[in-house]
């Protein structure tokens, strides 16, 4: 197709309710030669969402499972993962862009982590705070203890920060066992004996933030 058909195709996908297995095949063949306006698609999705009433719930601009796009979404995660980070500059969209990177990246991968790891070596708080805090809402599990041990390690102490922090990897998450355990005292008891895995040297900080978690 050429420029103003694909125009065509995108309008009637941003249209539609939700992206479904048909359309997530239209634009797994759109990604493989447009990766970056795959991004700009989704966009465009959240500006019509947000267009609507608000009572009208059967509009999801960011599809919650994908089948088809995963491996041009690995071949291409440099370029789309950019992209999407820059949504952090439009203060609107930044809730939006944590859910499009999940959702994309579910078990995240080395675009973000690459990402992530340039904005806390950066030792700038409020990058931390405005770029990296709305992706840790959709993920969990060891990944975000790296990165909380990176942060800890690199950046000044901030009480408001350290809170955040906490709150993210304090949470168990989904737990199950047998219902005459106490399932959710095992869980946090796993989670602090984990803390003394954590690889953070002597730092002054981490010593705190653990007597603080």
């Amino acid at each position: 197709l050429n420029k103003r058909e694909w125009d065509r195709v995108l309008e009637v996908l941003i249209k539609m309710d939700r992206i479904d297995y048909h359309a997530e095949y239209i634009l797994e063949i759109f990604a493989e030669k447009h990766p970056k306006k795959l991004v700009d698609f989704f966009e465009r999705r959240t500006e019509h969402e947000y267009g609507k009433s608000k009572k009208d719930w059967s509009y999801s601009a960011i599809p919650h499972d994908l089948f088809r796009l995963n491996k041009v979404l690995e071949e291409k995660q440099d370029e789309i993962v950019n992209e999407i980070f820059k949504w952090f500059e439009k203060k609107k969209h930044s809730w939006k862009a944590g859910v499009l990177l999940h959702s994309l990246y579910p078990n995240f991968c080395n675009a973000i982590k690459q990402k992530i790891n340039n904005i806390i070596d950066s030792g700038d708080i409020k990058q931390i705070e405005d770029k990296v805090m709305p992706v840790f809402q959709w993920y969990q599990g060891d990944i975000l203890e790296e990165f909380v041990v990176r942060i800890v390690k690199n950046v000044p102490k901030d009480e408001k920060l350290w809170g955040t922090l906490i709150a993210y990897i304090a949470n168990p998450g989904m737990v199950s066992g047998n219902v005459n355990e106490p399932i959710f005292a095992n869980a946090y008891r796993a989670k602090l004996q984990k803390v003394e895995t954590w690889n953070a040297e002597d730092s002054q900080n981490f010593q705190e933030f653990k007597e603080e978690y």
